[in-house]
């Protein structure tokens, strides 16, 4: 086993309701609430050696009325913002994006086509899930990865 301490530093953009989130490693949740204009999460978990792993950031509660245009340009929406990552003291950076996918809940059409996931996207702007694998020992993961 390995302990792997986490500190995420999330953000709400919001008019009216404040975006819900959920904090998972391996399927287990170790965080939830409304992400205001900051919030801070921390938590350590006990992970199993020399097997991969995903931390996973929900954003839960959207709905259409939480987004507002005017022909058709969003002059007013919700969306939880993921703005940085620390792992064991360690900010990941630029892994933040580039090893990360963000699943949809349901397919949407972008740019013409329809897609369940995107790539390097750290503003959650439809319910769906964030998530960045990593293996452990963590750092060798990382020295492979950087």
């Amino acid at each position: 086993m390995e302990s792997i301490h986490f500190d995420i530093a999330l953000s709400g953009t919001y008019w009216s309701r404040q975006p819900e989130y959920s904090v998972l490693v391996n399927d287990t949740e170790y965080d939830s609430g409304p992400a205001g204009k900051l919030a801070s999460v921390s938590f350590t978990a006990e992970l199993a050696a020399n097997t991969e792993h995903v931390l996973k950031i929900r954003l839960l509660n959207k709905t259409p009325l939480d987004t507002i245009t005017d022909n058709n340009v969003i002059v007013q929406d919700m969306l939880l913002n993921i703005h940085n990552i620390r792992i064991n003291q360690v900010d990941i950076g630029l892994l933040l994006w580039s090893h990360s996918r963000y699943w949809l809940d349901s397919p949407r059409m972008i740019n013409g086509q329809i897609t369940a996931y995107l790539d390097r996207c750290v503003n959650l702007g439809w319910n769906g899930t964030y998530e960045f694998k990593f293996t452990t020992p963590f750092y060798h993961w990382l020295l492979d990865n950087l």
